[in-house]
C-alpha cells in the first residue's frame, strides 16, 4: 500500500479519517509517539481500524469508555509523551 497523498501534523494535530481510508504514521528516529483513535463500532461491519497495511492477523483489545474516562485516557498519553520528549 501507498498513499498518493502526503499530510504532515505535528505535535497536538487532530484529524479524521472517513470510513474506508487508510493512512501510514512515520515518525522521526528516536522520538516518540502515540497515536489515539476514537472509533465507532457498527453492527454488522468489519473493524479495520488499527492493523498492519498487508492487513495481516493483529489483535486489538477494546474498552468502550465514556466522556469522562476517555479525557483522562488522552491527559495520560499526553503525560507520558511529555515525559519522553524531557528524557524522563
Amino acid at each position: 500500500w501507498e498513499s498518493d497523498a502526503r499530510q504532515t501534523t505535528g505535535r497536538g494535530s487532530t484529524y479524521t479519517l472517513a470510513a474506508g481510508e487508510f493512512h501510514a504514521t512515520v515518525v522521526p528516529t528516536r522520538r516518540a509517539a502515540a497515536t489515539l483513535v476514537h472509533g465507532r463500532t457498527l453492527p454488522g461491519r468489519t473493524d479495520l481500524s488499527l492493523g498492519p497495511v498487508d492487513g495481516t492477523a493483529h489483535r486489538g483489545v477494546r474498552q468502550v469508555c465514556n466522556a469522562e474516562e476517555t479525557a483522562r485516557l488522552a491527559r495520560s498519553a499526553l503525560r507520558k509523551l511529555h515525559e519522553s520528549d524531557n528524557g524522563d
